[in-house]
């Protein structure tokens, strides 16, 4: 039997990817038996229970972005139903009705980043499917979710940063700290709040909008105030950078691995920092090519201070979050680099599988490197109210072979399905692109690949000048 094409069997390996992790995502799932809800799991074996964090990346960046919306509002509901019956875990803080947490039957691991996270989900799931039944049942709770921020920020019988939130619990490592990961996490809850309520034309929306302003405001100038007095390290030119914190309050280590994995690096996912910016370009480049390569062991325990290696984390794959520096900064190289090794280093490739860390947890459903592929082609996260398509394809994509299909992709804006291939010359890209928008975007930009010869594209038999890294704008 012929085997096909490399290009071709590149996409088989992707679509064979994405189609077990969406069964796991669903067989890793249970109904409690107490309460009668659905609940997806963090993982198998040593993750039988529930992590909110992680478990609700797996609803947005797994599920919502297959189309799988119904389990993701179906998993969703036990938040719902249980908030404000966890106390956050950190000293200063008490039971709050709006504390979005695992419920104390399920728990495995209880961080101060799955309140934002979990609202995060929410609202992106919102987003998407524009489900207006989902949106009534869960607006009182996403404002009262909104309102333990607010609060939380408020509190003040803490020794760390005013106007932050105070410490808490956020990595394995069980300090109370003022982490940049739980504050991330809250963040890009409350800012997906914000474009709910927004959509929605709510009467307290400015208020929200204010308070996250604000938010950001404070933390970053914090965080940057804090980088000043922090040590330094050289990179291989001779300059000097700053180690920039992963925490306000003290309690870090900078040899611990989570310092890449649950640290700064999460800020532009998060939306606090531009990847641009100078604190993330020399944390970028700590991980790259910083002090940590001269001592790491590829064969040694996951727990050594972490490296990137081909652009995922040396100690945790699934938590990469440099992809998303790669993403904004259109780093063509490292985002596909990145989404690969996801793919073929972060996954078994004989069942698909992920690995929390390369110490053995395995067992658990895919989020980023699923999510990384659909940014590829259909992107609705680089800037507000615009969709980019085919921004960052690989070549192996653009297979004269057979066309590549992303069909009925869920954006922000509603699903859209593209249809591409090169034509036999390479010059010109075939695009059949069919939108089902419940809220249009302001402009729908497709991008030139990198085709030598490219010199047009045809938009549903509308033939449009292109170069190869171009832009034209379809709608």
């Amino acid at each position: 039997m012929e085997e096909p094409p490399v290009s071709v069997q590149r996409l088989l390996h992707a679509n064979e990817y994405l189609r077990r992790n969406a069964q796991y995502g669903e067989i890793i799932a249970q109904k409690m038996p107490d309460s009668g809800h659905y609940t997806n799991l963090t993982g198998s074996q040593v993750y039988a229970r529930m992590w909110a964090t992680p478990t609700t990346m797996f609803d947005t960046m797994l599920l919502d972005t297959l189309g799988y919306h119904a389990a993701v509002a179906r998993y969703l509901e036990i938040f719902r139903d249980t908030q404000g019956t966890v106390k956050p875990p950190g000293p200063s803080y008490t039971l709050h009705p709006g504390y979005l947490a695992t419920p104390k039957s399920l728990t495995s691991v209880d961080w101060l980043s799955d309140h934002g996270a979990i609202l995060h989900a929410v609202c992106y799931h919102a987003l998407l499917t524009d489900d207006r039944e989902f949106i009534d049942r869960w607006l009182p709770s996403i404002i009262k979710a909104c309102v333990f921020i607010r609060d939380a920020r408020g509190i003040a019988n803490h020794d760390g940063v005013p106007g932050v939130l105070p410490p808490a619990v956020a990595t394995d490592r069980g300090i109370a700290t003022q982490a940049v990961w739980n504050i991330g996490w809250h963040y890009r809850g409350l800012t997906s709040a914000v474009a709910l309520l927004k959509r929605l034309g709510h009467p307290q929306v400015e208020t929200w909008i204010r308070e996250a302003e604000d938010f950001r405001t404070t933390f970053v100038g914090a965080l940057r105030e804090q980088t000043r007095h922090m040590p330094t390290w050289t990179d291989a030119s001779g300059a000097k950078h700053h180690i920039v914190p992963t925490s306000l309050s003290g309690g870090e280590d900078f040899s611990h691995a989570f310092y890449l994995d649950t640290g700064p690096l999460f800020l532009v996912y998060a939306g606090l920092l531009e990847a641009r910016d100078q604190l993330m370009q020399s944390t970028l480049k700590f991980f790259r090519e910083g002090p940590n390569h001269l001592a790491f062991d590829p064969y040694g325990n996951h727990e050594q201070p972490a490296v990137l290696i081909h652009e995922i984390s040396s100690c945790e794959p699934c938590a990469s979050f440099n992809l998303f520096h790669s993403h904004q900064s259109g780093d063509r190289g490292r985002f596909l680099e990145g989404m690969y090794s996801m793919m073929t280093g972060g996954h078994s490739q004989q069942t698909y599988t992920a690995c929390e860390t390369r110490g053995g947890i395995t067992g658990i459903a895919g989020h980023i490197g699923i999510y990384a592929i659909r940014l590829c082609a259909v992107d609705d996260l680089l800037e507000p109210d615009t969709l980019h398509l085919l921004r960052l394809v690989p070549k192996a994509w653009l297979s004269r072979a057979q066309k590549t299909h992303f069909e009925a992709i869920p954006t922000i804006f509603g699903p859209v399905t593209v249809v591409f291939e090169p034509s036999a010359e390479a010059t010109s890209l075939q695009v059949e692109y069919a939108p089902h928008f419940h809220h249009p975007p302001k402009r729908v930009v497709i991008h030139g690949p990198p085709l030598p010869g490219l010199t047009s594209v045809v938009v549903n038999s509308r033939m449009i000048a292109m170069r190869p890294g171009g832009t034209v704008v379809v709608e």
